[in-house]
């Protein structure tokens, strides 16, 4: 189908153009005029009189005189009864007039045919109107098929007259295929009533049309696609819709998986007890699951409420730090929000555990959504304070009888020093580090119980790299000395800063750069470095070492876990250092990995969130101090 065949673009039939001029005219067997009325000085500037002296041939167009003379001959000889050609007439200004020639044979009384008569028809206009049609088709045709959308026109009836290349793969059918009323047949049965029906709606009523629906392929593959329909009008007469149409499929199918996830998510948060949090940061509204109502102790309901509302809700010894947290969160200074807090609920004040990110950002970086879960962690809290109690009771009771046992046997050493014989001085010089041991393997073992039961407090704060490690490095000069090892800081920027409680990772490092100079040759350098790496910073101590056996790999951060191959110089710990290392950095939302190579060496490394820089609370402290 050609945009020229579209009722939409045709022209008049010829003749009917008002307005065109005509000149009577009749001519002899050898094409000399015999008659020309005066409408031909109007039409081409030549004076009749003149004219008429002159052959009818002289006056056409070169390229256009064979084509005349051809029908001119034909009518002579009687093969055709009437002729209506196109030719160029010259005028005198020197510019070509398009004329319809009409001619029909004139008889003699003896009924034998004696010249031609008919009229000269100026279609000059109408050959320049479908000259600029045939254009603006041929631009229209370019752009539908450039288009990537489907486009397609029906008339007042619906019947499809046109469709481009991209309408015909989108509803699976061809251009012969989609003709008439072909353009429906494609249409999946469920949908085929509605948009019809709306359609017949619009076009009674001469208003757009959209809507939504699938079109099922032979092959039985479904295209989901979003109609705009425009009417075409002529005044108040509908001629047809120009119809736009947009593949969605890739569209409804993410939509589908992001509402299939949503209810996994839902399900899995009901089981679990969590609520849901979404944020939309720019209109300040937050959507929270069905589960916050039954942490509140009311119904069910999913609700669509406000920072503000949420925030009245919190324990005023609370609301301020929540509020602070949050703020920090959406400017990007803490990349993640996990924290603690209290809320009000029908059946009194509620522990609440709030875990969220800022999941869409803008160009410029500003929050656009923040997205996370809430747990009613009562329960929890009650539990974590019996079991603080009872650490504080075993600590109390064994670290009681060890002090007095180290005191007795310090007072023992120091007061009597000369009145003990060498042999006992020696047995108490052993028991004395003994008991010291155990009140170090005590303290090591009550710390380990508390970060895994979550009794530490984590103070989280935005903390420049290079002067975390260049402090880290500087309070355990003394293993270097101690073992004749060098400390080494590789170069790193200033403007990198991590997510971190400083004084749980300050005793991650130190016991990484304990190891690090026990293990190392004498002499040797420890080196300690750090790189950024997308949300994450990646610390790293490495040393060149015997690396670590591979029997010993796979229980390496197990309680008490020590190399069978330690000597005494190496087996100075109590095989909890990296125990209680691990299960700080997984506080932190981190992870301790390590690589070692037999022979060249171990490297460990810490992942911790990166943050943007300080927060505008660290800021402000600073300025205080």
């Amino acid at each position: 189908m050609v945009l020229s065949n579209l009722p939409l673009f045709t022209v008049g039939k010829p003749g009917e153009e008002p307005g065109e001029q005509e000149v009577a005219y009749s001519a002899d067997p050898f094409g000399n005029w015999t008659h020309l009325d005066q409408a031909w000085s109007t039409l081409t500037g030549h004076a009749v009189g003149s004219s008429l002296a002159r052959p009818m041939a002289e006056f056409i167009h070169p390229e256009d005189r064979e084509r005349h003379t051809e029908a001119l001959q034909s009518l002579v000889r009687g093969e055709i009864y009437s002729s209506r050609h196109p030719a160029r007439f010259l005028r005198t200004d020197g510019l070509p007039c398009w004329v319809e020639i009409f001619a029909y044979p004139t008889l003699n009384a003896d009924g034998r045919i004696n010249g031609v008569m008919g009229t000269l028809t100026d279609v000059t206009d109408r050959r320049k109107g479908i000259r600029a049609l045939r254009e603006s088709e041929a631009r229209l045709r370019a752009i539908s098929d450039a288009s990537p959308l489907g486009l397609y026109v029906v008339d007042s009836k619906g019947n499809c007259i046109f469709s481009n290349a991209n309408f015909q793969r989108l509803a699976g059918l061809t251009a012969v295929q989609l003709q008439g009323a072909g353009w429906t047949h494609g249409l999946h049965p469920d949908d085929r009533d509605r948009v019809l029906n709306g359609w017949l709606a619009a076009a009674r009523e001469h208003r757009p049309f959209d809507a939504e629906y699938r079109y099922q392929h032979a092959d039985g593959k479904i295209i989901w696609s979003r109609l705009h329909a425009a009417p075409i009008l002529d005044g108040n007469q509908l001629l047809g819709y120009v119809q736009v149409i947009e593949d969605v499929t890739a569209e409804r199918l993410a939509e589908a998986a992001v509402r299939r996830s949503r209810e996994r998510l839902e399900l899995a948060l009901e089981g679990s007890g969590a609520a849901l949090m979404d944020w939309d940061v720019p209109t300040g509204q937050i959507y929270v699951s069905d589960q916050w109502g039954r942490i509140l102790g009311g119904p069910a309901v999913q609700t669509v409420t406000g920072l503000d509302a949420l925030l009245s809700l919190v324990h005023p010894d609370d609301r301020e730090m929540l509020n602070s947290a949050f703020e920090q969160t959406l400017a990007g200074n803490r990349p993640y929000l996990r924290i603690e807090y209290r809320i009000s609920a029908l059946s009194g004040w509620k522990w609440i555990e709030t875990h969220a990110r800022v999941v869409e950002r803008r160009d410029d970086g500003g929050p656009m959504r923040l997205t996370g879960t809430s747990s009613d962690i009562t329960d929890r809290k009650d539990v974590e304070r019996r079991q603080a109690e009872f650490v504080t009771t075993v600590s109390h009771e064994l670290r009681t009888p060890l002090t007095s046992i180290l005191g007795a046997l310090d007072v023992i050493v120091d007061e009597h020093e000369n009145q003990i014989p060498a042999e006992a001085r020696k047995f108490l010089n052993i028991a004395y580090r003994n008991a010291a041991r155990l009140s170090g393997l005590v303290d090591s073992i009550l710390d380990l119980e508390r970060v895994e039961k979550g009794l530490h407090d984590f103070r989280y704060a935005a903390v420049p790299v290079r002067e975390f490690l260049e402090r880290a490095i500087e309070l355990n000069s003394g293993y270097g000395l101690r073992y004749q090892v060098n400390l080494e800081l590789a170069d790193i920027p200033s403007d990198i800063y991590m997510w971190i409680d400083a004084d749980r990772l300050m005793q991650v490092i130190t016991n990484l750069l304990s190891n690090a100079a026990k293990f190392s040759p004498t002499h040797g350098t420890v080196m300690v470095a750090a790189h950024v790496e997308d949300n994450h910073v990646r610390l790293v101590v490495r040393d060149r070492g015997p690396g670590i056996p591979p029997e010993f790999r796979q229980r390496i951060f197990q309680r008490f876990a020590q190399a069978d191959t330690l000597d005494e110089r190496q087996r100075n710990g109590s095989g909890l250092g990296l125990s209680i290392s691990k299960a700080l950095v997984e506080r932190m939302a981190g992870e301790i990995g390590y690589r070692s190579d037999a022979g060249m060496g171990t490297e460990f490394y810490v992942i911790v969130p990166r943050s943007c820089g300080e927060s505008a609370a660290q800021v402000n402290r600073a300025r205080e101090s």
